[in-house]
Formats: C-alpha cells, sequence, structure tokens
C-alpha cells in the first residue's frame, strides 16, 4: 500500500510541474461545459433572416409575408427591390432565404391558374437551409389550408373546423424519439462537451504515460513500483482516471442542474457507462503507446482516432448510410456508444438492459492496452526509446 501511495505522490508531482497540464486537463473541461451550454442555451433556432420580393403586394401577398414573419424561427429583415439585389444578400449571408412571390399572385389564385413562389435558399450551411426551407413550406402550406377552407365555408355553408378536415382529410402526427423535447440545448451541448472530452481524456493519457519515455524516467517508474507493471500502471491510471471522474460529475451538475437537461433514465447506469467510457479513451491512448513507442506519433495517431469521434457516431451523418467497412470502424469509436447510452438515460427513459451492447462494445476497447503492457517493460528496459518525442 505503501508503494501505491509513493507511486500516486510521484504522479502528482509530475503532474503539479506542467502548467500546460493542468489547463488542458482542468481548466479547458470546464471551459467548454459551461461555453457549450450557454451557446446553445436558448434551445431553439430563431429569428434566422430572410428576404422577401413582393411583386404582387395584395392583400394575400402581404399576409404570407406576415405568416413568415410570424415563424419563430424566421424573420423578413430584407425586401430587395429585384432579383439580383436578393441573391446578392445571399451570396453575402445577410439573408438565408429569399421568396419571390410573381405579379398578379392573387389573380391567379382566384382564377385557379396555380401560382408558382419561388424559394431561394442557402443549402451551404445545410441545417439552417433545412430548417429555413421546412419552415416557409410549412407556412405555405397553412396558407393554402386556410385559403382552400375559407373558400368551402363560403360555398358549402359549413364550419370552417369542418371545412378544414376538408381540405386536410389526413393528419400527421409526429412522435419524436431521438430528442423528444425539439430543443438544441439538450442535445447538442452534452454532444459538443463529451466530444472535447473524449479527446482530452485519449491525449493526457498518452501524455501521460508516453513522457515516461521522453523523459527517460520510464525504469526509474517501474522501479519505484518493485518492478510491478501491474502496480505501476494502475497508479498512474487511478490518478488521472479520478481527476476526470469528478470533472465529469461537476460539468454534468451544470447541465443536469444549472442548464436544465433532463434526467429520465438511470443516473447510477449513467455513471457506469462514463467510467467505461473514460476507461475506453484511456485504454486507447495507452495502446498507441504500446504500439508506437513515440510520443509525437502516439499523440498524433491519437488526434486522427479522436478527431473522427463525431463524424462517425452518426450525429452529422446517419451511421446507416455509411459504407460497411466504415459501420464497422464506428463500433471502433467508443464516443458512439456512449452518446447512445447518454442520450437513451437522459431523454428517453431507456431500459438500461437495452444498453448493455454499447457498454460491452466500449469495455472491449480497453482490452488492447492490457494485451500489450507487456511492450511498456521492454520499452522502460530499451534505451533506445529514451528521449524519443
Amino acid at each position: 500500500m505503501n508503494t501505491l501511495f509513493a507511486l500516486i505522490k510521484r504522479e502528482i508531482d509530475r503532474m503539479s510541474r506542467s502548467k500546460l497540464l493542468l489547463v488542458v486537463m482542468i481548466l479547458l473541461p470546464l471551459f467548454f461545459c459551461w461555453i457549450s451550454c450557454e451557446t446553445f442555451s436558448k434551445g431553439y433556432s430563431r429569428n434566422i433572416p430572410i428576404g422577401v420580393i413582393d411583386y404582387d403586394n395584395s392583400n394575400i401577398s402581404r399576409k404570407m409575408t406576415r405568416m413568415l414573419s410570424a415563424c419563430p424561427s424566421l424573420s423578413v429583415d430584407f425586401r430587395p427591390l429585384n432579383l439580383e439585389e436578393g441573391k446578392d444578400l445571399i451570396l453575402r449571408t445577410k439573408i438565408y432565404a429569399l421568396l419571390v412571390i410573381p405579379k398578379d399572385f392573387e389573380k391567379d389564385i382566384y382564377s385557379k391558374k396555380q401560382p408558382q413562389v419561388v424559394s431561394y435558399y442557402n443549402n451551404q450551411y445545410m441545417l439552417i437551409g433545412s430548417m429555413v426551407s421546412k419552415d416557409i413550406t410549412a407556412a405555405i402550406t397553412t396558407l393554402q389550408t386556410q385559403l382552400a377552407a375559407g373558400a368551402k365555408v363560403k360555398m358549402q355553408n359549413i364550419s370552417p373546423k369542418q371545412a378544414v378536415v376538408e381540405t386536410l382529410p389526413i393528419q400527421v402526427v409526429d412522435y419524436i424519439k431521438g430528442n423528444p423535447y425539439l430543443n438544441y440545448s439538450y442535445f447538442l451541448s452534452a454532444s459538443a462537451f463529451i466530444q472535447i472530452f473524449h479527446i482530452i481524456a485519449c491525449f493526457v493519457t498518452i501524455w501521460a504515460f508516453g513522457s515516461e519515455y521522453k523523459e527517460g524516467s520510464a525504469k526509474e517508474w517501474l522501479e519505484k513500483a518493485n518492478n510491478s507493471l501491474a502496480l505501476a500502471m494502475f497508479s498512474k491510471w487511478l490518478v488521472y482516471f479520478v481527476i476526470f471522474m469528478v470533472l465529469l460529475l461537476l460539468c454534468y451538475q451544470i447541465m443536469f442542474v444549472f442548464y436544465g437537461l433532463p434526467l429520465k433514465g438511470s443516473f447510477v447506469f449513467l455513471m457506469l457507462a462514463t467510467a467505461v467510457f473514460l476507461l475506453s479513451y484511456q485504454g486507447a491512448g495507452i495502446a498507441f503507446v504500446e504500439v508506437l513507442g513515440n510520443l509525437r506519433f502516439s499523440l498524433s495517431t491519437g488526434a486522427f482516432y479522436t478527431s473522427l469521434g463525431f463524424t462517425f457516431a452518426g450525429l452529422t451523418y446517419p451511421a446507416t448510410s455509411m459504407p460497411l467497412l466504415i459501420k464497422f470502424y464506428t463500433y471502433l469509436i467508443p464516443l458512439k456508444s456512449y452518446l447512445k447510452i447518454f442520450y437513451d438515460q437522459t431523454l428517453k427513459s431507456i431500459n438500461p438492459i437495452y444498453d448493455i451492447k454499447p457498454l460491452i462494445l466500449m469495455a472491449i476497447i480497453i482490452l488492447p492496452s492490457i494485451i500489450l503492457s507487456f511492450r511498456l517493460r521492454q520499452m522502460a528496459n530499451d534505451s533506445k526509446y529514451w528521449g524519443l518525442e
């Protein structure tokens, strides 16, 4: 036990000598937790600027413009005089969409000529473009329903409610599963923070083990552990695991208590998954050092491995549409499994038994670091690995 405490004290001393490490390991997670929550704290995207060119200037065209302005996510900020001016506003990102209402719009509606309203939107920003397009379509569809229902009321002498039912005989009821609250804060703030955190956890672990060889202190590290590789690895791993778990608990307190992120499922299971998630990235970092034996190469490999996590986690592009080889690779990224568990337990109240599979997938990532641990002893006793950056 005295040996373990001595090793822990040694690791804390090494850690405290690096101010950069302390900033990256402690201050950055807290900062990114706050900035992620604060950035998406409004929950919904509001007042996206759009433009409207009204060549008709009739009662119905003005009503359409008012309905667009009434959408919480849209704001009619510009009234360009012509199409060229409107397109220029899109190119300069002053607006994200342009709606063109043609001349004789109202007249053609009453003449049943089916006038065309043209919408231009900037899909370079895919998320904003799809949101704007959806809300413009919804506003126009609502206007069409009102006009058609109003005509039925006059012609058939029926109630406005019955007219709406006859105009829209099929009602679509949406049940949202992935983010039932339709709140960006609940989804994106946690995703952004966890994405940053898994990079930090992997990098710090690589530094903790790789710097022993860069500084030529690996042999002394093992000797201080009485040449017990298991004890040496455990003491080093334990220090960073405890620090990171405390930080995660603190950050989750910020999310759940101060920013109101729901916690509908099992907090105990979520913490178990969090511990395995952290262990998996610590294991990955150790494995990179064991295989490469070089701090710089290990950090570069860790950067490649973690930077692709958010993309392959299926949040920005559906994993089901990825090639088979990439689908297999996504299972080697603990971030994907952890985010599934995280949102199952926070937003959807899923029974933990259904999240056992992603938990096991994360645990498997720990195994290579254990299997290859003999490499740490080999490199500690081989001076050619000392001093390598």
